[in-house]
């Protein structure tokens, strides 16, 4: 190999790194050192004040001058003892005593930074030239108080001098050691340039490497050392694959941003059905890991029959096929909407299958939810226009009928139409708040009034029916972002509904509890008491336990779907704790409003 000049570059900048890392390291401990030292002396300073402050503190007269007549002469001989320079100030500035200086000879000191600052913030720092010793200083001042009031300061100080014999020695340790450092470590430069030079022959058997298509990257190609020649080959070689690679890249990314970004699942597989290919969605719908399960046959991956079977109909189907399966949950089932097709390569033969997987879990169950709905409308319609039908109809062939018999079918009519405005109503009531049209002015209000009025309107029919309404509520107000009618509404649903379903001698119990994060609001019965199968429908529309027994009772199965949906407009939650045999309790919990007049709310 010619022999260059590009290890005596190399060994050159080695030079110039290693004397500016021991530059740059000797100016950041000498920083370092003088940072600290510079706390060191203010942590001295404050504790010496801090002593002096406990020392005048035993007096109680307001006047500094008046309670220490020898002031000077005590101040003295604790500086030197100290030495520190020790000054008391009074609370008009006039210094009254200092360790170095004669009192009477020096300037009022109320404008002094170091006083400004103990007057505003407690303590005061500041560090300047002292014209009266001639030298920088570091000034520490504390405030003197008596009855909470500043009666003066105490102040203390010290020449910055000690910091700068401490620089200069530490400089002159840093030159040192920048000097033995260069010593060792320019031989070990010239050792490392050379060992940098001499593979120059192996890495431009690297770059040919490269050009096989094994790497691609661009290095600097206007040196003429050996480096420059090498970044020639390598640039060369770097041109014949860039195209194929970046277009390759580009493809894959696209790719894998595209099954990345879907929300349905997919799945590649081989022509030996083994999976090559499957996103995180897919992984997560079937419940497998996507990175374990590459490479193993797609059937024994998920034992999910549905995907075997759609499998094996793609690979016998020239066109896509789908299929809709269901998969066992550990809190309920999904239905996947499945969709398979060929793969095929560059010649049109098949290559494999893609599977796409799609959850209509909760599609399918709101289409089950509006059938039933239309369904149970349909019914609740029909049966008082059915009745009110078959009255007007036997009044009007019935031209012979008595009056009484005719008020009787009159009165019947009436119940019916009654029973079916109801329903309408609740229907239309519901309907608005569902699709949020409702607005209320929230703001806050007493918790406990409408509930009191709301107990108290349905007094007179809980002591008709036999049994004991009660009230549980807090001495303290209970303040909650609502409309009271929205809360008279609520409350009057679930004491209607435990009036329906308790048995005469039974007792009701309304009860409201509360603290600074939630409010609960509690209406419970002794009465029938709701099976755990029915638990979760219950506050479904039209959902009824007993539908015979509710419909005597004049219920339109819209209630407590209308409550549940009026407790979320006020951002609550409503649950129900229910024992066949022994009661029902609904429980409804509110967010607690702010409230300026009683503070936080208690229970």
């Amino acid at each position: 190999m010619r022999r260059s000049g590009f290890i005596w570059k190399l060994y050159a900048g080695y030079v110039v790194l290693i004397l500016l890392t021991v530059a740059i390291v000797g100016v950041m401990v000498s920083r370092t050192i003088e940072r600290d030292t510079l706390a060191q002396i203010q942590d001295a300073l404050r504790t010496r004040a801090e002593m002096m402050r406990g020392l005048l503190a035993a007096p109680h007269d307001s006047s500094l001058t008046a309670a220490y007549p020898f002031l000077q002469e005590r101040i003295r001989p604790l500086g030197r003892e100290t030495n520190t320079r020790l000054t008391i100030i009074g609370s008009d500035g006039r210094v009254l005593a200092d360790s170095d200086d004669d009192p009477a000879q020096m300037d009022n000191h109320g404008s002094r930074p170091e006083i400004l600052q103990a007057r505003s913030h407690g303590m005061g720092l500041a560090t300047r030239f002292s014209k009266t010793l001639g030298t920088d200083m570091m000034y520490v001042a504390l405030p003197l108080r008596q009855d909470d009031a500043t009666i003066g300061y105490v102040r203390t100080a010290l020449p910055l001098t000690t910091i700068r014999h401490r620089l200069a020695s530490i400089r002159r340790v840093v030159i040192l050691g920048a000097l033995l450092a260069a010593l060792v470590a320019l031989p070990l430069g010239f050792w490392v340039a050379r060992r940098v030079t001499a593979p120059l022959g192996a890495m431009t058997l690297l770059a040919e490497e490269i050009a096989r298509g094994e790497c691609a990257r661009r290095v600097r190609s206007d040196r003429r050392d050996e480096i420059g020649q090498l970044a020639a080959a390598l640039n060369t070689m770097a041109k014949q694959t860039q195209q194929r690679m970046e277009m390759i890249s580009r493809e894959r990314n696209q790719l894998h941003a595209v099954l990345a970004g879907m929300a349905e699942g997919v799945i590649a597989v081989d022509l030996g059905e083994r999976i090559v290919h499957i996103n995180s969605v897919a992984g997560r719908m079937l419940g497998i890991d996507p990175q374990r399960c590459l490479g193993r046959i797609l059937g024994e991956a998920t034992r999910v029959a549905g995907i075997t079977d759609i499998l094996a109909r793609a690979q016998t189907e020239s066109e896509p096929v789908a299929e809709e399966m269901r998969i066992a949950g550990p809190a309920r089932d999904r239905i996947m909407l499945a969709y398979a097709s060929l793969l095929r390569d560059t010649d049109q033969n098949a290559s494999g299958v893609v599977i796409v997987l799609q959850d209509v879990t909760d599609l399918r169950h709101l289409e089950s939810v509006r059938h039933d709905f239309v369904a149970n409308v349909s019914h609740e319609l029909k049966t008082p226009i059915t009745a009110a039908q078959g009255l007007v109809e036997t009044m009007l062939s019935d031209t012979s009928m008595d009056d009484a018999t005719r008020q009787k079918f009159l009165g019947r009519l009436r119940h019916q139409i009654s029973r079916l405005g109801t329903l309408v109503g609740d229907l239309l009531t519901l309907s608005r708040i569902e699709s949020q049209k409702v607005t209320r002015p929230l703001h806050p209000i007493d918790l406990r009034e409408p509930i009191r009025d709301t107990v108290d309107a349905f007094a007179a029919a809980a002591q008709a029916n036999n049994l004991a309404l009660e009230m549980q509520l807090p001495q303290m107000p209970l303040s909650v972002f609502a409309e009271a009618g929205v809360v008279e509404q609520i409350v009057g649903s679930l004491l209607d509904n435990a009036l329906k379903y308790t048995k005469a001698g039974g007792r009701i119990t309304v009860s409201v509890r509360g603290d600074s994060d939630r409010i609960l609001l509690a209406v419970a019965d002794t009465g029938i008491g709701i099976d755990p199968v029915h638990q979760e429908r219950i506050f479904e529309r039209f959902y009824r336990i007993d539908k015979a027994r509710s419909r005597e009772l004049g219920g339109t199965g819209l209630g407590l779907a209308i409550v549940r949906h009026l407790v979320i407009s006020l951002s609550g939650s409503i649950a129900l704790k229910s024992t066949p045999g022994l009661g029902s309790t609904f429980e409804i919990s509110l967010p607690p409003a702010p409230t300026t007049e009683h503070g936080a709310n208690g229970g």
